[in-house]
C-alpha cells in the first residue's frame, strides 16, 4: 500500500491533494493497527473465557469473573467491529483522494472476464477492460473489478490520473452509463 500511495502522491497535481493523500494514508494505517490490536484483544478475551469455563468448578460462586470475561469479550468484539468500519472508511477516503485531481472519462467495455479464484460465499467478480478516447486522439485502456458483469459495448464512467495508454491499474470506477447518457453507480 505504501508504494501505491507514494506513486499517487507523485502523480497528484496540487499540494493540497498530496497532503490529503498522505493524511488519509496515515489514518488508514492507524486504523489498521487498531484492527490488529482489537483482534489480539478478542483472542485474549476468548482464551480467558475458555480458561474460566475449564476452571469454573474451582471458582464456584464467583460470578464476577464470568461477567468480567463476558463483558470484556463483547467489548473487544465491538472494538473490532468499530475499528474495521473506520479502517474501511479510511481506505475509501484514501482512494478518493488519490483520484481527486484525476480526469473523468466515459469508456466502452471491450472485455469481461470472470475471476476463477472466487469465494463461493461472495459470488463472482469480473475483470472489466474498458477503452476510452481522451484528450483528442489518445486512446487509453483500463481494467476494473466489479461484482456485476456488464455487457460488451456497455459504457462506463471512470476516473484516471494519467494518459498512459497501458496503465491498466490507474482507474477508479464511477458508474455505468445508461442509454440516455446518465450514470448509475
Amino acid at each position: 500500500m505504501r508504494e501505491q500511495t507514494e506513486k499517487w502522491i507523485r502523480v497528484a497535481r496540487t499540494p493540497e491533494t498530496r497532503a490529503r493523500i498522505r493524511r488519509e494514508a496515515v489514518r488508514e494505517r492507524v486504523f489498521g493497527v487498531l484492527v490488529a490490536v482489537a483482534v489480539g484483544l478478542c483472542a485474549l478475551m476468548v482464551a480467558a473465557s475458555i480458561c474460566l469455563a475449564v476452571f469454573q468448578s474451582k471458582l464456584a460462586g464467583r460470578t464476577t469473573w464470568f461477567w468480567a470475561t463476558t463483558i470484556g469479550t463483547l467489548l473487544a468484539f465491538a472494538l473490532l467491529a468499530m475499528a474495521t468500519r473506520l479502517w474501511i472508511a479510511a481506505n475509501n477516503r484514501r482512494v478518493d483522494a488519490m483520484y481527486a485531481d484525476g480526469r473523468e472519462s466515459v469508456g466502452t467495455v471491450v472485455k469481461v472476464v470472470e475471476d476463477d479464484d472466487r469465494d463461493p460465499d461472495t459470488g463472482p467478480y469480473y475483470d472489466i477492460t474498458v477503452t476510452a478516447a481522451v484528450a483528442g486522439t489518445v486512446s487509453i485502456r483500463r481494467v476494473t473489478r466489479r461484482a456485476e458483469a456488464p455487457r460488451i459495448g456497455q459504457r462506463l464512467r471512470f476516473r484516471h490520473n494519467t494518459l498512459d495508454p497501458e496503465d491498466l491499474d490507474d482507474v477508479l470506477f464511477v458508474g455505468f452509463v445508461n442509454e440516455d447518457g446518465r450514470g448509475r453507480g
